[in-house]
């Protein structure tokens, strides 16, 4: 008897430990390829919204030959966890826009997380005529900034973390309306969010369809 279960368990100890070690990969892959397909389809959405849809920044001509927005390919490599510190006192700050006015922002704290191993540290605004409830913005340019993407730099809209954490999903990282057409009014980024590296991750420079 023990002849039979000596095998038996070597089997099952050697099944454990392929799990382990080729299981949890090939489940990491299968929530990484989920992952990029849920980009691809919102960029999907996006295209449509931006051809069809009424409250489209493009204009009409513009529609007719629309054919997609750019961007760089899903990479879950710019999707970081970072640390976020809340400022108790929520200072004014005054961001000058596109059609050269400006608009106040409440400085609600800021996002510290590593990417191509260098600490960085963006501000986190919020509008200062909404609701204490209200999300969060994000502007911000780097080194592709005027070269693969928009020169004045883009934006992600954040939920108000719940935790001392945050995801910052750069694949999700948008052109103001002011990269498409003229007459909106689109704050820049501030100083503090001039990012040195390069993000290649979410969309690109605007090709125009005039």
């Amino acid at each position: 008897m023990k002849k039979v279960l000596i095998p038996l368990l070597i089997l099952f100890v050697a099944g454990i430990l392929f799990y382990t070690l080729y299981g949890s990969a090939s489940s990491e892959e299968a929530r990484e390829s989920k992952y990029v397909e849920e980009i691809i389809q919102k960029r999907r959405d996006k295209d449509n919204f931006m051809k069809h849809d009424e409250q489209s920044p493009l204009k009409p001509e513009q529609k007719e030959s629309f054919a997609g927005l750019k961007y760089f390919e899903p990479d879950p490599a710019y999707r970081v966890e970072a640390r976020i510190e809340e400022n108790k006192k929520k200072d004014l700050l005054v961001l000058a826009t596109s059609d050269n006015k400006q608009k106040p922002f409440k400085k609600w704290g800021y996002a510290i997380f590593t990417l191509d191993g260098e600490e960085h540290r963006l501000l986190l605004l919020q509008s200062a005529q909404g609701l204490k409830t209200e999300g969060l913005f994000l502007a911000f340019s780097d080194a592709t900034s005027a070269n693969e993407t928009y020169g004045a730099g883009r934006y992600l809209d954040l939920e108000i973390p719940k935790k001392k954490t945050m995801i910052i999903d750069f694949n999700k990282a948008y052109n103001p309306y002011c990269a498409y057409t003229d007459g909106f009014s689109c704050p820049f980024p501030p100083k503090e969010n001039n990012l040195s590296v390069a993000i290649r991750a979410g969309e690109k420079t605007f090709q125009n369809y005039d």
